[in-house]
């Protein structure tokens, strides 16, 4: 066991853990291993975050407040905390 253990720098306990989640269900078992939900209320609009996701495409060394500042321009209000939150 000690090979796939130290080439993985992982726990054994750990290894054998999603070694038997990959043999149960693959490599889908293995995706959705989040203990956390998702919290939805503070998720921003679908089209403000697709605009903020837009400008991190078409302007990389912009940052946060950048970010927020131009799409404030453009009339989608977001703060730069709110764009940190979509990144």
């Amino acid at each position: 066991f000690g090979k796939p253990v130290k080439s993985c720098a992982t726990a054994e306990t750990a290894y054998y853990h999603f070694k038997t989640l990959y043999e149960q269900g693959g490599e889908l078992a293995l995706q959705e291993i989040s203990r956390k939900k998702p919290i939805e209320k503070n998720r921003v609009e679908a089209h403000i975050e697709q605009a903020v996701v837009n400008m991190a495409y078409g302007f990389p060394a912009y940052g946060q407040h950048r970010v927020a500042n131009e799409l404030t321009r453009q009339g989608i209000l977001i703060s730069g905390s709110g764009v940190r939150s979509v990144w």
